[in-house]
């Protein structure tokens, strides 16, 4: 299991995504829901990063898609167990720029004692899940 530089997949969600929703915040009159009984929806703001902050983006992913030991699956996303060879830093800076673009997104880091490796949660709400395996190209 691997994660690997796809920003297609993501542009082609929110693309369309922008399409079908009503602006954030706006529900579509047509529909007949409840707001109780509506999924939370999450779209991509592919103007959250800069040209500058995306190959940034696609730098760091790509350090810690080699740093990537496992991939667990739980019921709302998925964990990456990374090597002692991630510094934190970089982890964390990952997250800055996917919080930028992907705000529907939820992170959790693990940092074992001593400098042992770390683990990152990337989970949400209904739909996140699919989109993080699709994003990360993961196997299952």
């Amino acid at each position: 299991m691997t994660i690997v530089t796809v920003l297609t997949a993501a542009g082609l969600v929110a693309v369309a995504a922008a399409s079908v929703l009503p602006p954030r915040g706006e529900t579509d009159p047509s529909s007949d829901q409840t707001a109780s009984s509506k999924q939370p929806v999450f779209v991509c703001r592919l103007d959250g990063l800069t040209s500058d902050e995306r190959k940034q983006q696609r730098e760091l992913r790509a350090t810690l898609e080699r740093a990537t030991a496992q991939v667990t699956e739980d019921a709302e996303g998925y964990t990456f167990h990374y090597t002692t060879a991630v510094a934190p830093s970089t982890v964390m800076a990952w997250v800055e720029m996917e919080r930028k673009c992907c705000p529907f997104l939820r992170f959790t880091l693990d940092m074992a004692e001593e400098g042992g490796p770390a683990r990152l949660r990337v989970w949400g709400v209904p739909g996140v899940k699919a989109f993080v395996a699709t994003e990360m190209q993961i196997d299952k």
